[in-house]
C-alpha cells in the first residue's frame, strides 16, 4: 500500500503473474477504481480496467479491447399484412411532389 501525489492510495497484491490494484481516494476512502495486470512476457502485459482491456508493449498501448455484455434477444412471431396502395394522382407544386 502507498499514497500516490497526496491524492490516491493504491493496494498491490500479486498471485503469480497477475497483479490487482485497489485505488482509493486518500481524502473520503471510497473505492475508485479496481486494476488487473496480467504478464504475458517481460515486454508485453495486459491491463483491465473495468469493462476496458488495454495490451501494453514496452510502454505503448497497442490493442484495446471493451466487453460489452448484451442481452439475448427474445423471438417473438408476429404476422405481417401487407397493404397494397395504389398512387392515382401526382401533383408537383415548387418542386414538391405529392402522390394521391
Amino acid at each position: 500500500m502507498y499514497l500516490y501525489k497526496d491524492d490516491l492510495i493504491i493496494i498491490n497484491i500479486k498471485e503469480k503473474d497477475i497483479y490487482y490494484r485497489s485505488v482509493y481516494n486518500s481524502v473520503s476512502g471510497i473505492l475508485i477504481c479496481e486494476i488487473k495486470d496480467i504478464i504475458v512476457n517481460d515486454d508485453l502485459f495486459i491491463r483491465k480496467i473495468g469493462n476496458v482491456s488495454l495490451s501494453i508493449l514496452k510502454y505503448s498501448i497497442i490493442t484495446i479491447e471493451s466487453e460489452n455484455k448484451l442481452f439475448p434477444l427474445r423471438f417473438s412471431y408476429k404476422s405481417l399484412k401487407y397493404k397494397k396502395i395504389f398512387l392515382t394522382k401526382v401533383v408537383i407544386y415548387n418542386n414538391l411532389v405529392f402522390y394521391g
